[in-house]
């Protein structure tokens, strides 16, 4: 409950815009790995610190901290290693695709902090989004540059994602 998300469906919003950019390149090499890596890392390490956030504002036990912190580090060395194999390779202008998923990981942090995270359709959409992005990055490392089409990736992925999450609260109602 520590080291993997609990929330159903959220795995989807990751595979599938990485299995959209790396079917679209049509290539597949050692960068797609360490992407597919990365990815997975960042994905990952949402799960851990929500869960410290939860324990140090009270809301789960203290005793979850070694874990959590244990599931960080794993998820915060795997992301550093192959972001620096990413680079390395030349793939550095994929952290541009990086930059939003952090405000949006704080919003979401604040949001856990204040016992509010749950059925925010807002910050569900825009996580999202965030997620579609692997689309233009798998897309980017298969072709071997920043070419456009993967911007087009990234809108039809995140509109897919943000319609099946409208339609899902609206089932729910």
């Amino acid at each position: 409950h520590i080291a993997l998300p609990q929330d159903h469906g959220s795995w989807v919003f990751l595979i599938s815009p990485l299995l959209i950019g790396l079917f679209a390149s049509k290539s597949f090499s050692l960068a797609s790995v360490i992407l597919i890596l990365a990815a997975f890392a960042a994905f990952l390490i949402r799960q851990p610190v929500t869960v410290a956030i939860k324990a140090y504002s009270g809301r789960r036990s203290r005793k979850d901290l070694p874990a959590a912190w244990f599931w960080m580090l794993v998820y915060g060395f795997l992301g550093l290693i192959c972001l620096l194999g990413l680079i390395a390779l030349g793939f550095g202008y994929l952290l541009i695709l990086a930059a939003p998923g952090l405000p949006v990981f704080a919003w979401h942090l604040f949001l856990v902090s204040k016992r509010a995270e749950r059925r925010q359709i807002g910050i569900e959409i825009v996580g999202s989004g965030v997620l579609a992005l692997a689309a233009p990055a798998a897309y980017w490392v298969g072709v071997g540059s920043p070419d456009p089409i993967g911007w087009w990736l990234f809108i039809l992925t995140w509109l897919q994602s943000a319609a099946s999450i409208v339609y899902a609260y609206l089932r729910l109602e």
